[in-house]
């Protein structure tokens, strides 16, 4: 108990003992007393503010002249700031009671007030102050479920439940969720919608007790997207590059899973993989898919087109006789074959050099034909396998030889102006050459015997044949091929194709054309009709001299 003098005035405070968390006071000033209207006045200011202002009981102690006691005035008025008592009778001094919404119960400032013997009360203004302790503050907790994602935050709706606990009873728990009007908690709430969300809670007491905001703050993860890009062109049979490219709100690391097969499943891991076209068979179109997923599991997809199309078949080196073969002889060809495209099926065309066409078998990779030359010729077979979306492909095979030991010979001897290009060595090289040949079957024999020389003068070339290969007259041209030495000394090839002007068909005019080549490279060393193919006819004329076709 303590005493204080203030003008003269003893107050004396008392304090109720209570284990709080905080404390509080109440300042009263300009307390009067005016004895016309028997009204006891002061006004007050409450820290923390009283949000029900009013005194709910005035207790009047009285010891002189009466009995001592206690008796509590019902007439009185109070404003937030302002109280006023009527008809107060005399007493030793007054207590005050602030029971109000804010206190805990029973909290009161008992201010004991010494009246002056001659007014009965107070003869001046003075100021008191109390200062008394609070009731605890209700405790509220938030809990959200369900469990957040391995990156904290929400993968959907949050549902939120608050708990309120107090000294005494709760009388209403409040919420807001971002910013919106304040609620009054009954049950747990849902929260939804992506991206951060506030939720700020309280609860008060039935003393009025109200505690600080308390604020959660929480994120509802935001899905990523995804583009799978495309179309992707590949041919059938081979694979292409298939790449996406994802984004994610909070910029989250991304995963990212292809479906390559549209059978559901993401297996094929990485932002950039191989699809292969491997067993589909074009045209045709397949659609794949995309699956990313953030650090927070939500995941978005995303489809793509790959348009397979269809490729052509693969013809491998055709096989066929390297030998000379006597016409009326039964010539056997064949080519493996490949296409990407493993359930296409096939056909084949034999083009045979000598104007006639045969279709030839194609199944299991494997094309083949066979043909009967009936004239005697050098001829270029090619074959067409094409496949059932009509994509082909072709190979050649020079040459086939068809000879007739019995079909005459060829002598010829003069000599040609030799053209620029023609001496590979110096292309710039020209002049006269010349020639001398015979070329003819012995009774009996598949390999022509006969001599040929070339020399031409200007490059310091001097050809001799040592052997001859095969023979082939047709008509008004001869065509044989050989092996040779240039100055004495090597390993050349050569072939010579003559015509003779004079047969019929020959056209009047003797031609010759002449070329040698190096048998270990293929290397040509001479070539008077540069970049014609070996199987064409002769078109150099010659200067001086003949060309007989013997039959």
């Amino acid at each position: 108990m303590k005493r204080f003098l203030a003008f003269g005035i003893f107050l004396l405070i008392f304090l109720s003992s209570y284990s709080v968390a905080y404390a509080g006071y109440i300042t009263v000033s300009n307390v009067s007393f005016d004895p016309g209207t028997r009204t006891f006045s002061f006004d007050y200011i409450s820290n923390p503010p009283i949000y029900s202002p009013n005194i709910s009981k005035v207790a009047i102690h009285f010891s002189y002249p009466q009995t001592n006691g206690y008796t509590y005035l019902g007439a009185f008025s109070c404003t937030s700031i302002h109280c006023d008592l009527f008809n107060p009778q005399f007493a030793d001094w007054i207590g005050l009671y602030f029971n109000s919404n804010l206190y805990p119960s029973g909290t009161n400032m008992q201010t004991v007030i010494y009246p002056d013997p001659y007014t009965g009360f107070l003869s001046q203004p003075f100021t008191m102050e109390s200062i008394f302790p609070l009731g605890t503050y209700p405790t509220t907790t938030s809990t959200l479920s369900p469990d957040p994602v391995a990156n904290g935050q929400y993968s959907g709706p949050v549902t939120v439940t608050l708990s309120a606990s107090a000294n005494s009873s709760i009388a209403h728990t409040y919420y807001r969720v971002d910013g919106g009007a304040q609620q009054t908690y009954t049950s747990p709430f849902t929260v939804s919608g992506t991206g951060n969300h506030t939720v700020v809670y309280w609860s008060i007491d039935i003393n009025g007790n109200q505690e600080s905001g308390k604020t959660r703050i929480f994120t509802i993860n935001q899905p990523p997207a995804v583009d799978a890009r495309g179309p992707y062109p590949v041919n059938e049979g081979g694979s292409v590059q298939v790449i996406a490219f994802g984004t994610d709100p909070e910029n989250s690391p991304l995963t990212y899973a292809w479906d390559l097969d549209n059978e559901g499943g993401f297996e094929t891991t990485g932002q950039e993989v191989s699809f292969s076209a491997v067993g589909h068979d074009g045209p045709t179109s397949k659609t794949i898919a995309v699956q990313v997923t953030d650090d927070g599991g939500l995941t978005a997809t995303d489809q793509a087109t790959v348009n397979v199309t269809n490729a052509a078949p693969s013809v491998g080196a055709i096989t066929a006789p390297l030998e000379p073969v006597a016409i009326t002889t039964v010539v056997n060809a064949s080519a493996n074959f490949t296409d990407p495209g493993i359930s296409d099926t096939h056909s084949a065309i034999w083009e045979w050099g000598d104007g006639t066409t045969s279709v030839g078998t194609a199944a299991g990779g494997v094309v083949s034909g066979n043909h009967t030359f009936t004239l005697a010729g050098v001829y270029t077979l090619k074959v067409t396998v094409t496949d059932d979306e009509s994509s082909s492909a072709q190979q050649t095979f020079q040459f086939v030889v068809a000879y007739n030991s019995s079909g005459g010979f060829v002598t010829g001897g003069g000599w040609i102006e030799s053209p620029s290009g023609a001496y590979i060595a110096n292309p710039a090289f020209t002049g006269k050459a010349n020639f001398g040949f015979v070329s003819k079957y012995e009774p009996g024999a598949t390999i022509p015997t006969g001599q040929t020389k070339f020399q031409f003068k200007v490059g310091d070339l001097n050809f001799d044949s040592t052997v001859y290969d095969w023979l082939v007259v047709a008509g008004p041209n001869a065509k044989y091929k050989g092996t040779g030495t240039i100055n004495g000394e090597g390993d050349y090839g050569f072939m010579l194709t003559a015509r003779d002007g004079q047969v019929n068909g020959g056209g009047g005019v003797d031609r010759f054309w002449f070329k040698i080549w190096e048998n270990a490279t293929g290397i040509v060393i001479y070539d008077n009709q540069l970049g014609s193919s070996d199987d064409a006819d002769a078109t150099d004329a010659i200067e001086a001299g003949n060309i007989i076709i013997h039959h």
